[in-house]
């Protein structure tokens, strides 16, 4: 079986929804509150982290169009900027 490669435009439409189990709509919900109630979670939720619903669906979609397993986000440009530095850079 041939596997197809998808398009630019299927991917940013496709990747990384967030589904909305609530109301069931067809796009993904922004979730502007950052204050989250969840009756079971399994993990901490909070803005900071870059871990609320809409932040990891951001990153899913940024991964897959460029084709890496995870994508990071910052507030600023310094922020990414200082993150590469500490990670690559020794004392």
């Amino acid at each position: 079986m041939k596997t197809k490669k998808l398009g630019l435009n299927t991917v940013c439409v496709h990747t990384g929804e967030v589904e909305d189990l609530t109301f069931k709509g067809a796009i993904s919900p922004i979730y502007l509150s950052t204050s989250y109630e969840f009756d079971e979670v399994d993990a901490l939720r909070y803005p900071r982290n870059f871990n609320t619903p809409n932040q990891e669906a951001l990153c899913a979609k940024i991964a897959a169009l460029e084709h890496t397993e995870a994508a990071l986000l910052f507030g600023s440009g310094m922020a990414a900027l200082s993150a590469v530095f500490m990670a690559f850079l020794k004392s």
